[in-house]
């Protein structure tokens, strides 16, 4: 069973996930992993993720949080080279 079985889609569905550096101050917070579900009317689903290297340390509290790591993103792509 799709998506739109359930939900008949007249157009595109996009959901948008991301995961920031630190919860403490939002206004100042980086992304370290993006996601992207694209989900088509005809049931199509396209999928993209990425770790992302933000230009300060992935705090402790955020990497308990969602386990990504300043190790794990050491050699991803910075959000402006996505």
């Amino acid at each position: 069973m799709q998506l739109t079985d359930i939900l008949p889609l007249e157009r595109r569905l996009v959901w948008l996930d991301g995961e920031t550096h630190d919860f403490v101050k939002p206004e100042q917070s980086y992304f370290c992993e993006l996601g992207i579900i694209v989900i088509e009317p005809d049931g199509t689903v396209k999928e993209w993720q990425s770790l992302i290297r933000p230009p300060v340390p992935i705090s402790e509290k955020a990497s308990k949080k969602h386990g990504i790591t300043n190790e794990a993103v050491k050699d991803a792509p910075t959000f402006k080279q996505i």
